[in-house]
């Protein structure tokens, strides 16, 4: 039997929101604002608010201030594949606390989207 959306549509999940960040190349002070999506504690895609893509092989430093957190965290990563909108990164040489950070960051944008509901609908 079809459920009632019909046979040929499907739902999607939510996902998360972007997290902004900050990052800067290694080598470089000068820090520009980004957004983290699709993250894990392997890596994440970061899209520069102003637009464009990142050198691969490109090592940044990537700043993270969680809410309610005084802490920053500055992940290193390296930039390992592009898409349009924004620049994978691989996250390398993370220690106890990025990891702990990185994984309660993930289930904290994942409990949000779950509340939030499926985000679009296909035919």
């Amino acid at each position: 039997m079809a459920d009632d959306a019909g046979s040929n549509s499907k739902r999607l999940a939510a996902r998360p929101q972007p997290l902004p960040v900050e990052y800067q190349n290694v080598g470089s002070d000068e820090r520009l604002p980004g957004f983290l999506s699709e993250m894990t504690v392997a890596g994440a895609m970061l899209e520069p608010a102003r637009g464009g893509t990142l050198e691969l092989g490109a090592r940044l430093r990537i700043f993270v201030r969680p809410l309610g957190i005084d802490d920053e965290f500055a992940l290193r990563s390296v930039v390992r594949w592009e898409r349009r909108t924004g620049s994978g990164v691989q996250f390398f040489k993370l220690g106890e606390r990025e990891v702990h950070m990185l994984m309660e960051l993930i289930a904290a944008a994942e409990a949000v989207a779950r509340t939030s509901g499926p985000t679009r609908r296909t035919a």
